[in-house]
């Protein structure tokens, strides 16, 4: 009844015609950009991603999305996947991009069909697949990590797969997030932490923060997105400022 609801009252959208086309071409081009990229991964890291058997919620960063496909269906003896996607235009033809790249979505944010997106990824994690969650998306802040996906780790009992791509060479546009396109013949560094389902914190918020904790882990020692780091700089000038008024 509820799922019925989500579905009259916030429009999925979707895309057809000639985009498509347009969208294939671009997925040929990602597909021929994935073929010269090398991931980088420790032995441990290697064998915790191909041992590791399907049916975790795996988080990773919105701004490292384009490299997912490549890395998990490198590093993730293939399982199936499915990934939260926005019911937004902009969500559409991600949806569109990653299912020709081998990715599935399941629609949703959130704020919008949200209970409906929690049913079904809780359904999907059941029967044996992974479900990949970009916390501070699809609108950030950047490296927040949203209470829904902490609410999606607590109640599958699943383990959660933390993965964290970090390009040496890519263009780093000035979105919100500070997207990374990696660039040809770049290397990837493949960082990993797997979290038992034991060890999350029972509380949704305390399990966010812990949550959002780990994956900051494994990118502190990494250059902020332009943004953040402008933030972060304004900030400082501020209190030097009041500093040196006080």
């Amino acid at each position: 009844m509820q799922e019925n609801e989500d579905k009259a009252s916030v429009h999925v959208n979707t895309v057809s015609g000639w985009r498509v086309f347009v969208l294939w071409l671009l997925s040929l081009l990602a597909r021929a950009l994935f073929v010269t990229l090398r991931f980088r991964i420790s032995d441990a890291d290697r064998e915790l991603l191909h041992a590791t058997p399907a049916g975790n919620v795996c988080a990773i960063w919105h701004n490292r999305i384009l490299m997912s496909p490549a890395m998990l269906r490198s590093l993730r003896n293939g399982w199936p996947m499915f990934a939260m996607i926005s019911a937004s235009k902009d969500g559409a033809i991600i949806t569109r991009i990653m299912a020709m790249l081998g990715i599935q979505a399941c629609r949703g944010s959130s704020s919008k069909r949200a209970s409906a997106a929690l049913r079904e990824l809780l359904r999907i994690l059941r029967s044996g697949a992974d479900v990949a969650i970009t916390p501070d998306g699809p609108r950030g802040p950047v490296y927040s990590f949203h209470d829904g996906a902490a609410t999606l780790a607590l109640m599958s009992g699943a383990p959660v797969l933390v993965v964290c791509p970090n390009p040496r060479r890519a263009l780093r546009f000035d979105s919100w997030d500070g997207l990374y396109l990696p660039g040809l013949f770049s290397i990837v560094d493949v960082r990993v932490r797997l979290i038992a389902h034991e060890d999350l914190p029972r509380e949704r918020e305390q399990c966010s923060a812990f949550l959002r904790d780990a994956m900051l882990e494994l990118t502190c020692d990494l250059p902020d997105p332009p943004r953040l780091a402008a933030q972060k700089g304004r900030a400082q000038q501020d209190s030097q400022g009041e500093l040196s008024h006080s």
